[in-house]
């Protein structure tokens, strides 16, 4: 199950027809990530007690699970694509404010929309 909790994944997919599993690594996105720049780049997509996690979560509406240097996510394809793009500037360097801006500003577009 990557890390998720079986009975959340299980209702999930259960429940919904459109919901897809997608996992990133960090190599993938830069391949220069070794030692302590690997362990910078996965606390930056944590954030401090989780707290940038959270927040992709909730304005994506999906799972994330940080495993080492991989990321695995759950959720609908266009919610996948935009926690995909928000994590890879996390791992670039990006800092959570911008991140955090971007994802404001996404989530009030979407709200607009319907």
């Amino acid at each position: 199950m990557l890390g998720f909790e079986p009975e959340q994944v299980r209702d999930v997919f259960l429940k919904y027809d459109h919901f897809h599993m997608s996992t990133i690594d960090m190599l993938d996105v830069k391949r220069t990530l070794k030692g302590d720049h690997l362990t910078r780049a996965i606390g930056r997509i944590c954030g401090k007690g989780g707290k940038t996690k959270f927040m992709i979560e909730n304005a994506t509406k999906t799972r994330l699970v940080v495993a080492a240097n991989k990321i695995h996510i759950v959720g609908s394809h266009d919610a996948i694509k935009i926690a995909t793009d928000c994590i890879c500037r996390l791992i670039m360097g990006s800092p959570a404010a911008k991140i955090s801006s971007r994802l404001r500003t996404i989530t009030a577009r979407a709200s607009n929309r319907f």
